[in-house]
């Protein structure tokens, strides 16, 4: 008995993991829903401090990194993303035959785009909290560029 059942869990958690992964995406829909706007409301609050800061470091003259440039282009896709999704979530509530049966294909899909935009979006906050330095002196003016 040992021996079949030695044989059949790398089978099994192979075969069953994958499938409840995926129906998981349905039943977990509030929740993934849920969880990738709360990790964009504070991508966009750490966004909006690093534009701050940007523009404060202009006015010194510093150079901004194109790092930090182009997690600002990163965090205005993942903002659209969310955008998107919410704009199609009515679309799951409505459903079908006026909202007793739900929509299962739209809610499968926006739950996995919404898990998947939770995980980028756990990356660049990872990302974004590396920015407390990311400008450097830019060049000196030379006394010639103030001559009228």
């Amino acid at each position: 008995m040992e021996f079949v059942s030695a044989l059949l869990k790398p089978v099994l958690e192979r075969i069953v993991n994958p499938v409840l992964e995926e129906i998981g995406y349905m039943f977990e829909y509030k929740s993934n829903i849920e969880n990738f706007r709360n990790k964009v409301q504070k991508i966009k609050v750490m966004r909006d401090g690093v534009k701050e800061r940007i523009e404060e470091e202009e006015k010194n003259l510093q150079i901004v990194a194109p790092r930090v440039k182009a997690w600002l282009h990163e965090t205005d896709k993942i903002t659209a993303k969310e955008q998107t999704i919410l704009a199609k979530k009515s679309d799951v509530e409505k459903g079908c035959f006026k909202g007793f049966c739900p929509n299962l294909k739209l809610r499968y899909s926006l739950s996995k785009k919404a898990k998947k935009g939770s995980q980028d979006a756990v990356e660049l906050l990872g990302e974004g909290y590396q920015y407390s330095n990311f400008s450097r002196l830019g060049p000196f003016l030379s006394q010639r560029s103030f001559v009228i």
